[in-house]
Formats: C-alpha cells, structure tokens, sequence
C-alpha cells in the first residue's frame, strides 16, 4: 500500500490478478486506485472495497427485506439466472465463499456450469459500489478449489450436488464432475448481479467488465422488475453485459470556463471574434463569468452583452434601459441603430448577431465603442 501525505492509495489489482487475464490485456492495462479518507491510514468508516494483503475485508451491508425476497424468488426460480427452461439445478443459498463471506445463491446445472448470484435494488448504491467487488471476490474463492470441499460448501447449505441430476437418462455423473472440476480450476464462472432495476452507470460498468474478460468468465447483470416486491412470482428476466455496441463514449462533465467556450465555437472567424470580444473585457478589467450556456461580460451596473456557446452574440437588456437624461429613449433608438449598420440587430427584445458577422476589424471595432459607451452608462 502506497501512502502520500493526504491520502491513501490502494491499488485494485489483489482482486484482479486471480481472474483468467482478459482478451487482448493484462490486468495491469486496467490498474486504478481508490483515494480513501486522509492522512497515512485508511478511513475506518469507508472500508476499501479491494485491496492489498492487510487491507480491510469487503463487508456489505446488511441485505434489506426486499433484496431478501429477491434472493428467495431466485433460489425457488434458478432457471432465471441461468437464461434457460425450467430443468434440474443445484441451488444454495448463503454459501460460504473460503476466506470471503458468503454469497447470496449459488447455481450449478446439469452441465456443470456455476453461476454466483448476489441480489442488490436498483434504490440502493451499494448495487454499484459493493456488489461487483463481492462477486469478484467470490469468484477468485472459489477459483482452484477442488470438486470435493465444493460439494462441503453446498452440502453445509442442505444442497447436495449430484441429487437434482440423477434421474433425467442423459446426464452422466463422470462427465458432470469433470466438468465442475474444471470449472473450478480455471474460474470459468458465471457472475450475476441480481437488480429489479438497472441505472445506466451500473449497466456500463457491467458491460465493460464483461466485454474485457475471457470466454470462460461471464460477468452479467440480471434484471427481475419488481423482483423484490412482495406478491411477485415471475418477473420476465433481462439480461445485460454482452450488447457492448450500445454503450457510446460518456462525455466528461466540465465547469464551464474560456477553454469549454471556444471549444464549443465551430466557425473559425466567430472563435477570432469570441477571442478578440474577451480580450477587450479583460483589458477594460470588466467582469466575465461563465454559465452553462454562454459567456456573459458585465460591468458592476449590469450586464453588457453575451457570447453564446452556440456562437452568437447577445446585446443585454440592461444597456438599453433609460438611465437619466444622457441616456434616454432617443439615444437607445439610435444605439440600437447604430448596432444594426454593424449587423447586429434587433430580434425580439435584444440586438443579436452570428459572431463571425464581426470578423471585419472594423465593424468590431465599432461594436466595442459602442459597448464602451454602454458601460460608462451602466457604471455612471
């Protein structure tokens, strides 16, 4: 564990480097860390959820009685998790995972494919923040251990393994115990997170998971809608992690400032006068603050004009208000007009124009004598 004054940096590779490397990396290429609490130690109160030797074990919190009806529906329906008819399965619930608590339900079926199951509401945010570590944490217990302290595991939960399989005429124990064992041995599992609803952020973070790790591990969130709700027998299962070619790029959200305002400019002669616009309030020390949707420069009267993300520029209301005798309704008529010889005309109730109708130096130049003209009136 590595410390810096301030922080404590827990690399997420104990967890990953168990797992079967993902196609085309290593788990390295996707080695992050959690920043967690302050000073030289790890903030008690917020666990780590993976960590290094010596790190604070995952401990969830307490399931809520909908997520425990969740997991009943699930362990009367197992068919549900493992996308197929109504056919003879393995089902344990609470099963001990070596060194890593217990997980909610456990599947095995008559081909000997394992399925670990753990139940969170679409309401709570332990579904996103806790669950993925938990069944990671599960797989990599369960991964190498041999067929027969399997059997213990199941067993001590009432579920004996091979019982469910042994009257349909086509299942072979031999083969059916080869194929758990080797299961087992190279951590080919399938991994389910079990929600009534989905949000978009746990569906993404499923999704890439899935779509990085091997053939042998399956990583899928399972959606039972009103699956925790009291009186539900058969929600219709929707399974999600393999349809990577909905996700698109998520677009960084960011404060809204000069770069994210020019970046947004496309025309090239509108950026030079966005520029040059900025420059001159900078210059005259007015004030410039950024919004979601546009620059607005102003003086400690008012408002002067706005640069719009969409590369516009807005004359504002406030420099057309009568102030007194200098600055009455006849010498707005003939502000606005000298606006429009400019190109910058009176729409609605503001004076507005393509910033790129600007690009000659002159007529800017006459567009900020007349801002300059504005502003004495506003601060005087």
């Amino acid at each position: 564990m590595e410390s810096r004054r301030g922080t404590t940096r827990i690399p997420l590779l104990g967890i990953f480097e168990l797992l079967p490397q993902p196609r085309g990396l290593s788990w390295h290429d996707l080695s992050c860390c959690i920043v967690e609490g302050s000073g030289d130690r790890i903030d008690e109160e917020r666990p780590a959820l993976i960590g290094e030797e010596g790190s604070p074990d995952l401990q969830a919190p307490p399931p809520s009685a909908k997520e425990r009806r969740l997991k009943g529906l699930i362990a009367n329906s197992p068919f549900l998790v493992i996308d197929a008819d109504e056919r003879p399965t393995a089902v344990a619930t609470e099963v001990q995972m070596p060194g890593a608590g217990s997980a909610d339900v456990v599947v095995v079926d008559a081909e000997g494919k394992i399925t670990i199951v753990e139940c969170k509401l679409e309401k709570n945010p332990e579904s996103r923040r806790w669950v993925i570590g938990q069944l990671l944490e599960y797989a990599a217990a369960l991964w190498k251990l041999d067929i027969e302290n399997f059997e213990r595991s199941l067993a001590a939960r009432s579920t004996a393994l091979i019982q469910p399989f042994q009257d349909p005429a086509l299942w072979k124990e031999p083969t059916f115990r080869s194929t758990v064992s080797r299961n087992l041995a190279d951590g080919a599992f399938r991994l389910v997170i079990a929600v009534d609803e989905i949000t978009e952020r746990l569906k993404r973070t499923v999704v890439f998971i899935n779509s990085l790790t091997p053939p042998e591990v399956r990583f899928l969130a399972l959606v039972l809608p009103r699956g925790g709700e009291e009186g539900v027998q058969r929600p219709v299962p929707v399974f999600v992690g393999d349809d990577s070619a909905e996700i698109g790029p998520l677009l960084p959200t960011l404060k809204p400032d000069r770069w994210t305002l020019m970046a947004s400019i496309r025309n090239a002669d509108g950026a030079r006068v966005a520029e040059g616009l900025l420059g001159w309030a900078e210059s005259k020390q007015l004030d410039i603050r950024y919004t979601e949707s546009a620059a607005i420069i102003a003086t400690p009267g008012g408002r002067l004009f706005r640069i719009s993300y969409e590369g516009e520029v807005r004359v504002s209301r406030h420099t057309l208000t009568p102030r007194g005798e200098s600055w009455d309704g006849g010498r707005i008529n003939r502000f606005v007009q000298d606006l429009d010889k400019i190109g910058v005309r009176l729409e609605g109730k503001w004076p507005r124009a393509p910033l790129e109708s600007l690009a000659d130096e002159r007529e800017r130049d006459e567009f900020l004598a007349l801002m300059e003209q504005a502003s004495e009136n506003l601060t005087g």
